[in-house]
């Protein structure tokens, strides 16, 4: 249930749902009322824009991003060896692998390209990679296993990854990924997911009683000065705004629920 609905909210959070929510109460269905209520159908009408305009801003999308990641924190040792890095999921498409047969990525590649790094390096000697599949018929494409495949394909050993392949959600991955680091009597170990959403993850790890280091990653703020197109409304920093609004909010509810 809570996957459901968590689900459900992601959509309900978008700025561009606010955006049509308000439009269709400034459209006039009947044409009784066409002339009735056009100052309120005017002010509905403006709001829908000014949503749209406010969270489609670059700039305004920044402030947004810049805030949601200001509290990851690096802890990561450059001079520690780790028993296992956890590598958190969330960036790939199990529809498109089982479709395709090839694995895809979205913009949160970087945690497993860093993980790849660290044990090619030897900083870390094993990986567990984490994320089940969010249907049951897609058990064989989760997302772990995908993770585990591109792993591979750089020449790490299949005993040097641990696959935790059931976790649908952060809480999820430090449930089980726990289970996995007691079991084999890890005591250094690392956990890689992107900068937004360390608060959250580190939460959710502290909640299980699993002590581990933290390495952000795929930042998403930029420190680059004003200039004209930061201020020029563009699709993709609205999906960023909507991004950033939901993990904020998956904060609060994870708080709530108890689950951080």
């Amino acid at each position: 249930m809570f996957f459901v609905l968590s689900k459900l909210v992601d959509v309900l959070l978008s700025p561009l749902c606010w955006a049509l929510f308000f439009f269709a109460l400034a459209i006039p269905w009947r044409r009784r009322s066409a002339r009735r209520g056009q100052r309120r159908r005017r002010a509905f009408g403006g709001l829908a824009l000014a949503i749209l305009l406010l969270f489609s801003t670059p700039v305004v999308a920044n402030a947004i991003t810049t805030y949601t990641e200001s509290a990851a924190v690096t802890t990561y040792r450059a001079d520690v060896v780790y028993d296992t890095v956890i590598v958190l999921g969330g960036m790939g498409d199990e529809t498109i692998w089982k479709a395709t047969g090839e694995p895809a990525w979205n913009d949160n590649v970087e945690r497993i390209l860093v993980a790849q790094r660290l044990l090619v390096e030897g900083k870390a000697k094993t990986a567990i990679v984490s994320g089940g599949p969010m249907n049951a018929s897609y058990a064989e494409w989760s997302e772990a296993r995908q993770l585990a495949l591109q792993l591979r394909s750089s020449g790490i050993a299949e005993d040097r990854i641990l696959l935790e392949d059931r976790a649908r959600n952060t809480r999820e991955n430090a449930l089980y990924s726990a289970a996995i680091v007691r079991a084999h009597g890890f005591q250094r170990v690392l956990v890689i997911t992107s900068a937004f959403h360390v608060p959250r993850a580190a939460a959710c790890f502290r909640k299980v009683g699993l002590d581990v280091d933290w390495l952000p990653v795929d930042w998403r703020r930029e420190t680059e000065a004003l200039a004209l197109g930061r201020v020029l409304p563009r699709a993709s920093a609205l999906a960023q705004s909507s991004g950033m609004l939901r993990e904020l909010f998956g904060r609060l509810v994870y708080r709530l629920t108890g689950y951080a």
